[in-house]
């Protein structure tokens, strides 16, 4: 269910505006963290070519969004390996 709703939510982007793509954004980062290993490296890529474009574009707002998202990722995923690794 998950991975449905990581490609659900992937094919929506870029279809409104940039408040809903970064939306979307946190949307992903929160499925990421619920999700296997390999949506969450779909969910980096997706970052990856959202960051990549919006600084080709000059859309502070997504880069915001993406660097905000996976700054986020980064923080929760460290909490989530401490506490069921490390104990």
């Amino acid at each position: 269910m998950v991975s449905l709703g990581q490609h659900i939510l992937v094919q929506r982007l870029n279809k409104v505006n940039t408040a809903v793509n970064a939306k979307i954004l946190t949307g992903l980062a929160s499925l990421a963290l619920k999700s296997s290993p390999t949506d969450f490296k779909s969910v980096l890529q997706v970052y990856n070519k959202m960051g990549t474009d919006a600084v080709w574009q000059d859309d502070v707002s997504i880069i915001r969004a993406v660097s905000h998202q996976e700054l986020s990722l980064l923080s929760q995923s460290r909490r989530i390996i401490r506490a069921n690794f490390l104990n």
